[in-house]
Formats: C-alpha cells, sequence, structure tokens
C-alpha cells in the first residue's frame, strides 16, 4: 500500500499525536484508511455502507465543526432507518458518539 506506510503501526491516539504535531494532515490519514478499506474489504465485505466523501467534506469543513457532522450522520442514517423512523430526527448525541465527536476535535 502507498500514501502513508506507517498508519498500521499507530492506535487513533498515536494518529490524533501525528495530527497534532503536524507530521500528516487528517485528510492523509483518512485516504490512508480508505486504501487499507479498498484492499481488504472485497475479500471480507465488512464496509457496505462507504461514505469517503462526508469524511472528505468534514475534513473540508473543518474537524471542529460540528453542524457539518451532524448532517452527514444524519444523512448517512436516514437511508438505514426502517420507513416508520424515517423523518424523525435526534438532537442529542449518545456518550459514545459524543466521545467520539470530541476525540476527532482534539
Amino acid at each position: 500500500m502507498n500514501g502513508f506506510a506507517e498508519y498500521e503501526e499507530y492506535d487513533a491516539l498515536g494518529l490524533a499525536g501525528l495530527v497534532r504535531r503536524k507530521e500528516v494532515t487528517p485528510l492523509e490519514l483518512l485516504e490512508a484508511a480508505i486504501e487499507r478499506v479498498e484492499a481488504r474489504n472485497p475479500a471480507i465485505n465488512a464496509v457496505t455502507m462507504k461514505l469517503y466523501d462526508y469524511g472528505r467534506k468534514a475534513i473540508v469543513d473543518g474537524l471542529r465543526s460540528m453542524g457539518a457532522k451532524r448532517v452527514a450522520v444524519a444523512t448517512a442514517a436516514s437511508r438505514t432507518r426502517p420507513l416508520a423512523l424515517k423523518n424523525s430526527v435526534v438532537h442529542t448525541d449518545s456518550k459514545p458518539a459524543s466521545s467520539a465527536r470530541f476525540a476527532a476535535s482534539i
């Protein structure tokens, strides 16, 4: 695999540290992750809903802009909801979602 070859040597905190120290950009990390998904997914079919463009858009819009991420998440979720819940809107995050959103903003 090309790109960021050391990607798999780090956990999430290690990758966040690289971004914080400006050794790698968030977009480079996303592209490295996408590259790995594309290489491995045909054999295991674990990723069935590829939302790469939402990730790219979130990075372009700025990682701290919560509004853009909520729109992306709500749009993706609405595609997989039962018909009875189609028009329902969640106004608060669950604790795991809130924690993940906070971790992404560091």
